[in-house]
């Protein structure tokens, strides 16, 4: 053949092995009165485009800061402090994995959607090159989605808390903080994950007065950036309606309902990473022993690329490799992380399949291939099946060594490489109770006292939570007075504003009750406030500033956040030094101590400047931080709040997000739910495919 003829042969053969573009006049967005995003297509890939270019109207910045997560390209968008997170990027070596098991680990469906994800987002930064934060970005590949939603799991599994552990020296049982605590802080203040859970519910009809099998999800997150949720209705042809919220630069939705089922996570506190001691070498610092014999460290030193005030700068910083994975050098020694997020992938199809599963055996059949690294899971359905799972990834380990301490880093008995089936994870489905709940706290109480599972059938290798918090125990409280239960009560316990009498916390609490005002008469009058509260976070309450502003002070500068165990009883010192803080904090900024809440904490965004209820451990959960003028600017909390049952007439849902659909200053959606929010309102959302021909909203297409 003439080599023009095969190179016109080659052309024509071309378009067989790329995937089909999608055109975007096959799809449509359909935006409510509230903007939520309704979006069909024939088929899934054609929804998920539509999904990407909808994400993008609304938040495309969160976006790309998700792509530069996942190609190490924080430091040129943030930073110094951008720069620290790429070094986590190239430590945790998740480009080197998606690049060399995509292929494998990726169905080829699962390939499909992703492309469709890309082509979205790419399209509108073609579309709108002005809003593409950094040059070099665009146009994105699949696998650049994957290495994104791999270094986000990282985090959602407690990396940066770790890392914070092994680089702050914070690795012995009793550290001493207060020498330590300015210490190397590796991505302190950019994710700000403090104080994240969530609580969910849910009810058989027997429990419920208008017999509907009833749904609550309350994830509990930052209230902007990557961690938070958009709220979304995906649509298509090929059985996929789904409702619910997701991830900023995801292309499934992570919880919420579909025509049948439903489900809620709440993130589960378990030992889901090792962190190994190695014995180097006193000949060769790059040499660890590993079952008896001297093995090489693989030695990198990435090159790190940020801006300091538009100045580009580079700096190379050393990543470690061992048999056990990612590796540093500190002051304390050479330590290795392990952890199941950088070994596998596919996170995001695993949730795609659980949108379009239709009963609980088609859902369940979905969680037994596994991917998902963690997240405890409350399921409802419209046969009024409800279950709790503590789901994840949990390592096979050697039962003879402390799985919760530092672990030799010289054995191969100490390096697992499998994980426990579906089958031997705590797991406890339509209990004679007939309700589930699940706040953070132990798998050990989820429902009626007489029918939680016990800590002895479980492994104690896999780490489970065994005591409650407060919103475990409060929960149970007020589920346990209730014989029958409608919606309106339903919303009273999940709104509560009450820590139950006998606080379960990280750090002993009733330190500040037991001060004496007569030993420390200059906060006399903080310490009586103190000793008068009613243990309730409500607006009008004066006594719980003080305890909030003690709290706080207290959690960030005398104890070591990472690395706290229940009930923690600190020094006397401590106590009255947070309450010395709080106290002048309040005169400096009010000219008093007695300083209701609804007068410091405020819900903000824009102009609008809305009171609010919600402190940590709250069923009602929030965390504020200083924000100006004395006043504090919630940052943490309930970033999307749905509440949904299953009946005759079909599905019932109403939902609410903290601020609004766009995160967009000049959209109209960008502060429209505020009001509802604060004021423990929803909105109703349908999941129905006539809102495609309702002439009422907005319907486009995305071009």
């Amino acid at each position: 053949m003439h080599k023009k003829q095969l190179f016109a042969a080659l052309l024509f053969l071309l378009p067989c092995f790329l995937p089909a573009q999608i055109n975007p006049n096959n799809v449509t967005i359909v935006r409510d009165s509230f903007g939520v995003p309704h979006i069909y297509g024939h088929t899934d890939v054609e929804t998920i485009y539509g999904f990407a270019w909808a994400q993008a109207e609304d938040d495309f910045e969160t976006i790309q800061h998700r792509l530069c997560l996942g190609r190490g390209m924080m430091g040129k968008l943030l930073g110094k402090k951008g720069a620290k997170m790429d070094y986590v990027h190239y430590l945790m070596r998740v480009e080197d994995f998606v690049d060399d098991n995509y292929e494998k680990l990726i169905s080829a469906e699962g390939k499909a959607h992703l492309q469709a994800f890309a082509q979205g987002l790419n399209d509108y930064a073609a579309k709108n090159p002005k809003e593409v934060l950094l040059k070099g970005i665009f146009p994105i590949k699949p696998q650049d989605l994957e290495k994104g939603y791999c270094m986000t799991y990282c985090f959602m599994l407690g990396l940066d808390k770790q890392l914070k552990r092994v680089y702050g020296g914070f690795l012995d049982d009793n550290p001493d903080f207060a020498k330590k605590k300015e210490s190397f802080s590796l991505l302190e203040g950019i994710l700000d994950k403090e104080f994240v859970g969530s609580n969910a519910f849910a009810f058989q009809k027997k429990k419920m007065l208008d017999a509907k099998t009833t749904l609550v999800c309350n994830p509990h997150q930052p209230l902007e950036g990557l961690f938070s949720f958009y709220e979304v209705h995906l649509v298509s042809d090929e059985g996929l309606n789904m409702l619910g919220a997701a991830f900023p630069g995801t292309y499934s939705i992570l919880m919420g309902t579909n025509e049948q089922l439903g489900w809620a996570h709440t993130t589960n506190e378990c030992d889901f990473i090792d962190i190994y001691q190695l014995t180097i070498n006193s000949l060769n610092e790059n040499q660890y022993k590993f079952d008896g014999k001297w093995e090489n460290l693989e030695v990198r030193k990435p090159t790190l690329k940020l801006k300091l005030k538009g100045i580009p700068i580079s700096k190379k910083k050393e990543a470690l490799w061992s048999k056990y994975g990612a590796t540093v050098r500190t002051k304390e020694g050479v330590f290795a992380i392990r952890l199941a997020a950088n070994q596998t992938m596919g996170f995001i199809e695993e949730w795609f399949q659980m949108d379009k599963a239709h009963n609980y055996e088609e859902f369940m059949k979905v969680l037994s291939s596994q991917r998902l690294c963690n997240q405890h899971i409350v399921y409802a359905d419209n046969q009024d099946n409800i279950f709790f799972l503590n789901n994840g990834l949990f390592p096979k380990r050697n039962p003879n060594y402390n799985w919760k301490g530092v672990l030799p880093g010289d054995t191969s008995a100490t390096l697992w490489t499998e994980y426990l089936p579906i089958s031997d994870l705590p797991f406890v489905k339509n209990p004679e109770s007939g309700y589930l709940f699940n706040t953070n706290n132990t798998s050990f109480h989820t429902t009626d006292h007489a029918e939680n599972l016990k800590s002895e059938q479980f492994l104690h290798t896999m780490g489970l939570k065994e005591i409650d918090n407060p919103r475990g125990t409060r929960a149970g409280e007020l589920l346990a007075k209730t014989d029958k239960i409608d919606m309106e009560t339903i919303k009273q316990i999940k709104y509560d504003t009450h820590f139950p009498d006998s606080i379960v916390w990280t750090i002993d609490l009733q330190g500040f009750k037991r001060l004496d005002g007569n030993k420390y008469p200059d906060i006399a009058d903080a310490i009586s406030l103190v000793k008068c509260w009613n243990h309730c976070g409500n607006l009008e309450n004066k006594e719980v500033t003080v305890f909030m502003l003690a709290w706080d002070y207290l959690y960030y500068n005398w104890v070591d956040k990472y690395a706290l165990t229940a009930g923690t009883v600190l020094s006397e010192a401590c106590y009255v030094e947070s309450l010395r803080h709080a106290q002048k904090y309040l005169i400096k900024h009010f000219g008093t101590i007695e300083v209701p809440l609804q007068k410091i904490q405020f819900h903000i965004r824009g102009k609008k400047q809305l009171a609010m209820d919600g402190l940590p451990e709250l069923l009602r959960q929030g965390k504020s931080m200083p924000y100006k003028h004395g006043i504090r600017r919630m940052t943490v909390g309930e970033t999307y709040i749905a509440f949904i049952q299953y009946g005759q007439n079909g599905l019932e849902y109403q939902s609410v997000v903290p601020y609004g659909t766009s995160n967009k200053p000049n959209n109209i959606h960008y502060t429209d739910q505020m009001e509802l929010y604060v004021g423990k309102q929803t909105k109703k959302v349908s999941i129905s495919k006539d809102i495609f021909t309702d002439k009422k909203y907005s319907s486009y297409q995305p071009k």
